[in-house]
């Protein structure tokens, strides 16, 4: 219970600070530079997706045996995983701490969430 007050607290305030970003940069602005890409951002965005999926379904191969996760579990950790890379590239690990931390959230022993992502990273 505590945890999941304290994940709600942490996307309330993610999403308060992006708001607040996207008012202090101005809207009309943010809109114009989005639309300068065109539809060329979409197919960068889109283009990602198939990778990321196959390769929760290679992470969830991996980690079967020791926890039968759904598909969209391991395609969430995967996005987590990115997204926390992405955000503080200063901590590569970062991220796979997450991804392995969203495993653990959801079922898994902490032991095995780490584990399947350093099989999944040697592999990858």
């Amino acid at each position: 219970m505590k945890g999941r007050i304290g994940a709600a607290l942490g996307g309330l305030a993610g999403l308060c600070g992006f708001v607040l970003l996207v008012a202090y940069q101005d809207l009309g602005e943010l809109g114009g530079l989005l639309a300068g890409f065109g539809w060329g951002i979409a197919a960068v965005v889109l283009a990602h997706i198939p990778p990321m999926m196959v390769s929760a379904l290679a992470w969830r191969a991996i980690a079967r045996p020791l926890h039968a996760g759904r598909w969209g579990l391991f395609l969430w950790a995967r996005t987590v995983r990115e997204a926390v890379g992405g955000v503080l590239p200063v901590t590569q690990v970062g991220g796979d701490f997450a991804g392995a931390r969203v495993l653990a959230f959801h079922g898994a022993r902490a032991v095995v969430a780490g584990a399947s992502v350093l099989v999944d990273l040697t592999l990858e």
